[in-house]
């Protein structure tokens, strides 16, 4: 199953996922950052992620946003008891779509994409992240100010 689009007016909402704002062939507004060039996407499935009318998923598995994405670069975090993917990694990925994102925001998203399946949070990741009130507050402590310099 899958949700609808919203219409507001006769403008309809732009679809996104994460940091992404879909574009495609036949949207007359292109204001958005990711360029989809596939079938139109018409709703969005249960990982939120927007789908065509052949209930596919909009964006591709080499998406580091991606829920199933495979990371190919990740290092050990020993604060958190997991295993990370590189800044670079996905900063590459964004750069090859001309997406210009900040490497702070590419922190969080990389943080939202551990959190959403359950099989990539240790106990300590699930200690540290109850400790923190924002998102922000889990990145400083993941990736703290000293070891940007």
């Amino acid at each position: 199953m899958y949700k609808r689009i919203i219409y507001e007016g006769n403008m309809k909402e732009k679809f996104k996922y994460g940091p992404l704002v879909y574009n495609y062939s036949d949207d007359e507004d292109d204001t958005g950052n990711y360029w989809w060039p596939g079938l139109t996407p018409i709703g969005y499935d249960h990982d939120n992620v927007p789908i065509d009318k052949e209930g596919l998923q909009c964006l591709p598995l080499q998406s580091p946003v991606h829920p199933g994405y495979v990371p190919t670069d990740s290092y050990y975090n020993k604060k958190l008891d997991v295993d990370l993917p590189s800044i670079e990694e996905w900063k590459s990925w964004f750069d090859s779509e001309f997406i210009d994102i900040s490497e702070h925001r590419i922190k969080r998203e990389i943080l939202k994409w551990v959190i959403k399946d359950t099989a990539r949070i240790s106990k300590k990741f699930i200690e540290v992240r109850a400790s923190c009130k924002t998102l922000d507050e889990l990145v400083e402590i993941v990736w703290p100010l000293e070891e940007n310099k």
